[in-house]
């Protein structure tokens, strides 16, 4: 029996078939991508030496040994193959290939001979349509960011397969051939449909992604290298912005500031800001907005070790470039130009880590905030609308200033909390209530200004804004910042009190009453409720010296004798309170003490151990002063700047 003819011959008939349709495709599809692949690789040669598919090379039967059905088979597949062939011509080249196309498929191919624009705005319904719709390859690498994850993996990538086809298209021989990273591979066989001319779209998703790349340097090159290929293949057309700020984010993430201020200057020729307002231009040419500024602003931060004042220049200049350019297109509603609070955080930021001095910083940034809150009243947008952390870093800045040299820093901050008072108590949003940073900074700001005549102002404005914290429900971060405080406002009225009662009873008397309201808050809740300010040791011994400035009789008698026994109970007592009991009460002292002045001067004491149990001591420096927040107490509170 014949095996050509029998019928148990059909399903290896059949497995022949398929073997040779398998081989017929590997062989074009071998050709079709051999002239990219670059000679540098020797992958690519091993490739093309070796037999890719040898178990089906193999079962190849000779044609006359065939029978007549099976050939009539293999006819329908020639057809089938000649018919592809028809519609994708191949011309392999040396170095490269180009396609032949006919005329029916001109009108399906986008872009194939038009040049692109040569003037090219940010259209927003251009930029949200659907990817693929006209522009297959922007489509297919758009598919490949959906894709790879490794931004380094993904930039290189997108960006062979761009230069392949520019190769395809353009017909690139020799020297010409952009040199690729990934050559192609069983795995990876790239984008094999007709060529296209490459769109702009294409070079600003390659540009981008490397602007997103982790390559340092290197993505900064071969960003570079995208947009001198786009202008190289389309010399009539002008750059786009997209593509010109990502060349300059390739470069802010590779950290290189003189570039990235050369990029950033070329986009401001190509799209100058000063249009006049009341021409037609105003809408029709883009602007600079955030999408170019903030990652500047955000980026700078990462350079401050060298170029520390340009940068901080830049920032500013950056966040004026923007407000400007919302001013001139809010009209027209062209574009998001203003900048968000996260870029008011950067730039403030980079001020605050510059050369200049530190009130120059204070002033630089806190004319950075008043151009926020501006913006927000003005424009009323969400994602500008000022925060703590920028409202903080203000009251930052202001603290680190020289006082009281440097007293205007303090009128401009009581001018902002005032501010942000108002707009919380008129919107009630919890983004304008300040925080405890900003009170702490103003209360420590309030004690360095002791060496003015006006001491007992400071005193009072520290009262006032912890009553002011009750009323916007503003707790401190801990108990050590109202602990403080109170200890400043004791200790600035004490010292403002004349030492002769009778000299200036008045005066004694309001500045007791100081003390009497400061010494409340932290007896009037509670301990046992949990309140925040928990008295010392510092505590009771300013209020027992203020005791001893009262005229003698039974009333500093009894305010002496219930703050010693308050003090006793915390276990409070400390040499420095028991000091300060002998001058306000000596009856009490002795009585209590069990020694007399002269031998508590000499040392012969021992404070019971009931009495000292929550009183830490620290080696080295006065614990009192410590817990007042003060580095050295006479410096800090010298009485002869007081006004007796």
């Amino acid at each position: 029996m014949n095996i050509h003819t029998s019928n148990h011959f059909w399903p290896f008939s059949g497995l022949v078939l398929l073997a040779e349709l398998l081989l017929a495709l590997q062989t074009t599809v071998i050709a079709f991508n051999a002239p990219f692949l670059s000679s540098d690789f020797p992958s690519t040669r091993s490739f093309l030496s070796r037999s890719a598919f040898p178990l089906y090379t193999s079962l190849t039967i000779p044609p006359e040994s065939r029978s007549s059905e099976f050939n009539k088979d293999n006819d329908d597949v020639s057809k089938m193959m000649k018919q592809k062939e028809k519609n994708h011509d191949i011309t392999i080249e040396k170095f490269g290939c180009h396609h032949q196309h006919d005329e029916e498929d001109e009108e399906d191919n986008y872009n194939i001979s038009e040049p692109v624009s040569e003037y090219v705005t940010s259209n927003k319904s251009s930029q949200r349509r659907s990817p693929g719709k006209k522009d297959p390859f922007y489509a297919y690498l758009y598919g490949m960011t959906r894709q790879i994850y490794n931004s380094n993996v993904l930039a290189n990538r997108v960006d062979d397969e761009l230069k392949r086809m520019e190769t395809r298209f353009f017909n690139l021989l020799g020297d010409d051939i952009p040199l690729v990273r990934y050559p192609l591979s069983i795995d990876s066989r790239g984008y094999n449909k007709k060529p296209c001319r490459p769109s702009l779209q294409v070079y600003e998703l390659v540009a981008s992604a490397y602007g997103r790349a982790r390559l340092r340097k290197e993505g900064g090159w071969l960003a570079e290298d995208v947009l001198n290929r786009f202008q190289m293949h389309n010399p009539e057309a002008k750059p786009s912005m997209k593509l010109l700020g990502a060349v300059m984010k390739a470069w802010i993430g590779a950290r290189d500031f003189e570039k990235t201020e050369y990029w950033l200057r070329r986009m401001e020729e190509l799209f100058p800001s000063n249009v006049d307002e009341s021409s037609n231009d105003v809408g029709s040419v883009p602007l600079l907005g955030y999408q170019i500024y903030h990652p500047l602003v955000v980026g700078l931060q990462t350079m401050r070790t060298k170029n520390s004042i340009k940068i901080a220049d830049l920032s500013r200049r950056a966040i004026e470039t923007m407000r400007a350019n919302h001013e001139s297109t809010l009209e027209k509603n062209c574009g998001r130009y203003l900048p968000s609070n996260f870029t008011y955080i950067a730039a403030m930021d980079n001020i605050k880590h510059s050369g200049y001095s530190r009130v120059e910083q204070f002033d630089r940034i806190e004319t950075l905030f008043r151009y926020q809150l501006e913006d927000y009243r003005r424009y009323g947008q969400s994602f500008s609308k000022p925060t703590a952390d920028s409202g903080k870093l203000v009251f930052l800045a202001a603290g680190r200033c020289d006082f009281p040299k440097d007293y205007f820093a303090i009128e401009k901050c009581e001018l902002l909390l005032e501010d942000l008072h108002n707009l919380y108590r008129e919107t009630g949003d919890p983004d304008f209530r300040p925080v405890p940073r900003m009170y702490e900074r103003m209360m420590s700001m309030y004690a360095r200004m002791n060496r003015r005549k006006n001491p007992l102002s400071f005193a009072n404005r520290t009262l006032s804004l912890l009553r002011t914290m009750e009323e916007m429900e503003v707790e401190f971060e801990n108990s050590f910042t109202k602990k403080a405080a109170l200890n400043r406002v004791m200790q600035t009225a004490e010292n403002c009190m004349p030492p002769d009662p009778t000299e200036n009873p008045i005066k004694t008397r309001d500045m007791f009453q100081i003390c009497v309201d400061a010494f409340k808050l932290f007896h009037d809740a509670g301990i046992d409720k949990g309140i925040l300010a928990e008295p010392n040791a510092s505590t009771y011994q300013i209020f027992l010296r203020a005791c001893s400035h009262l005229p003698g009789g039974d009333t500093r008698s009894n305010l002496s004798t219930k703050s010693f026994n308050l003090c006793r109970k915390n276990g409070m007592v400390s040499l420095g309170v028991c000091r300060e009991l002998y001058a306000a009460n000596p009856e009490l002292a002795e009585k209590e003490i069990g020694v007399t002045m002269e031998e508590f001067a000499e040392g012969a004491i021992q404070i019971p151990v009931d009495w000292t149990k929550n009183f830490k001591a620290h080696s080295g420096v006065d614990p009192e002063i410590l817990d007042m927040g003060f580095h050295n107490h006479n410096e800090a509170w010298p009485k002869s700047d007081c006004v007796r």
